[in-house]
């Protein structure tokens, strides 16, 4: 990213102008605030949390940190994020709507004690990877005093890395790409998640991911250039930041280009035109849109995967309890796409792994019926794989020109041994005309 040079005159005065207009939620403390502190010694910094510890917590240590995140808007999902003066933390629940509970501002303490520390430094109720168990959420999170809501750190937008991550902050000088007219922050009726780029005027940029859930999914974006508010995260290499409501975007001055908003264009990525299908994940549902999974072999299946509130199909032979692999074939199949009327129907797939397995198999078929996989005719697709550590790939187009029928299937193939097996992820399959 290219350095920004703040002028200093200009920062004084947009943070007064800031300062004016950030939304005050909370206009004074609850008298009937309870507070259920651990009884433990004194807390650790959740930098030194991140620092110092992985894999599961056996001692009794806590953090304490304040909410600034929920799930009341719905852009956030099964996931609360804290913040202590040292460093932001996601702590993954089993809980819908723990907003009342948890809320924005509400100091909380977090027995770790049993919990697991993943490899992204997140929160885990267990070393599989799950959430939080329901029953057990109350146990490991601890109420502190109320309304205690966090200024956000203003920060430049090319500034912003690792350190922020779960962060709240403030980024100034910044603009919705191209900024169309009427643009939404996510697909409201389709309840799909969409990305959106913020850029500054010297070229930098950051991605807001909305979740097709979000009670404003369906507001159009600030047409103008201001601040945006949110909690920072990085997916790969991608920097991204989910906004709590559309109070925390203030963008009602002149843009980078003199004008006052408005303008063509709009975000896309590469892969498929008009599409006939497409799948990605986000309702955190396997087997949605049609989609079905079937074990040809062991005991490992498909499952929606999970990390910072991206949602993708994941398949992994290993068992973090007896730490082995177990041998194993398991499909991912489509429903049957009518592609008759099609022109140059492509298929499109983002895709990442890691460790050492069987590369995972790309399929077609137009005789596929249901049920059991190998009872039908499936010939095998070339696509661009990752390279590995998790290394998101999109596939390239791969063209379906020779299956132009009412019922073509698609279909990822899994195998694993006893001895190896890698983790999969599959993502954002689009099935549609090529550009």
């Amino acid at each position: 990213m290219k350095k920004i040079i703040l002028n200093i005159f200009l920062a004084a005065i947009t943070l007064s102008l800031l300062n004016a207009c950030i939304k005050d939620k909370y206009d004074g403390p609850d008298t009937g605030c309870v507070i259920d502190k651990p009884t433990e010694a004194e807390p650790i910094s959740i930098k030194d949390l991140l620092d110092n510890y992985s894999g599961l917590i056996d001692s009794a240590l806590y953090i304490e940190g304040t909410v600034i995140a929920d799930d009341e808007s719905g852009n956030t999902y099964k996931k609360l994020i804290v913040q202590d003066s040292t460093a932001g933390i996601a702590i993954n629940i089993d809980r819908n709507q723990f907003y009342a509970t948890y809320p924005i501002g509400r100091n909380v303490y977090v027995k770790l004690e049993d919990l697991y520390i993943d490899f992204y430094g997140e929160i885990q109720g267990n070393a599989a990877g799950d959430r939080i168990l329901n029953a057990k959420i109350d146990e490991h999170i601890k109420r502190g005093a109320c309304f205690q809501e966090k200024s956000p750190e203003i920060v430049a937008l090319s500034d912003l890395g690792p350190s922020y991550v779960n962060k709240l902050v403030t980024i100034l000088g910044v603009e919705f790409e191209n900024a169309p007219a009427g643009i939404t922050y996510a697909d409201a009726v389709g309840q799909t998640t969409v990305n959106l780029t913020v850029v500054d005027c010297s070229g930098n940029d950051i991605l807001v991911r909305t979740s097709g859930f979000a009670k404003f999914a369906g507001d159009t974006v600030a047409t103008g250039n201001g601040s945006i508010t949110g909690y920072f995260n990085i997916f790969n290499s991608d920097y991204q930041i989910f906004i709590r409501d559309t109070d925390d975007v203030n963008m009602t001055e002149t843009r980078c280009d003199g004008s006052t908003g408005g303008g063509g264009g709009g975000s896309g990525g590469g892969g498929a035109g008009a599409e006939y299908h497409y799948k990605d994940f986000d309702d955190n549902s396997l087997t949605s849109g049609g989609w079905t999974s079937f074990q040809e072999s062991g005991s490992v299946n498909w499952e929606v995967g999970n990390f910072n509130s991206f949602y993708y199909g994941n398949i992994s032979n290993y068992d973090f309890n007896t730490t082995s692999n177990s041998a194993c074939e398991a499909w991912l199949i489509s429903p049957a796409l009518d592609l008759s009327t099609a022109t140059t129907p492509v298929l499109n797939f983002r895709n990442a792994y890691k460790y050492n397995g069987d590369p995972l198999e790309l399929f077609v078929s137009t005789d596929y019926s249901g049920g059991n996989p190998t009872a039908a005719t499936w010939t095998a697709l070339t696509y661009v794989a990752s390279p590995g550590n998790f290394d998101w790939t999109d596939s390239d187009n791969v063209l379906l020109t020779a299956y132009q029928t009412a019922g073509t299937y698609i279909a990822f193939k899994y195998t694993g041994s006893n001895s190896d097996g890698s983790n999969w992820e599959v993502d954002e399959i689009k099935v549609g005309e090529l550009q």
